[in-house]
């Protein structure tokens, strides 16, 4: 029988539990590519506890950032694609959008590298038969 704090030990995917350090070094499946087809690719997703947008820019490159705006805790799921990132209307342009630091694609693999708003961590969102997957490096 397992101790209350084994089990969260184990079960407990959060940014700083044990479980979700682990788990963050692997692949994560967080949606498939035909979900991001059509004129508003933009999809809330829930991965290891913690609330994030996926898109897809006017290049085709995938993005993975938190869910909040920084700024003003608006949920960018309702952003606009703009300029490579998401852009909240009603706010001043550099206030509002939230785009990756840096942001580049491996056309051979289909790999786009991202650093996220997750802390500062740095995020790969791969497509590999269809399905987007992430896995957080740092």
């Amino acid at each position: 029988m397992l101790s209350a704090e084994q089990n969260d030990r184990i079960t407990l995917t959060g940014p700083q539990a044990p479980a979700g350090l682990l788990m963050r070094r692997y692949w994560q499946p967080a949606a498939l590519v035909d979900e991001l087809a059509g004129n508003r690719p933009i999809k809330p997703v829930r991965l290891l506890g913690e609330d994030l947008v996926l898109f897809r820019d006017e290049r085709g490159r995938f993005g993975l950032i938190g869910r909040s705006c920084p700024h003003r805790g608006t949920d960018l799921a309702y952003g606009r694609l703009e300029d490579g990132g998401l852009r909240l209307l009603g706010l001043p342009p550099v206030e509002a959008r939230q785009r990756p630091a840096a942001l580049a694609a491996d056309a051979h693999i289909g790999i786009a590298c991202i650093v996220s708003q997750l802390g500062g961590a740095g995020v790969n969102v791969g497509n590999r038969f269809g399905r987007l997957s992430t896995i957080t490096q740092g």
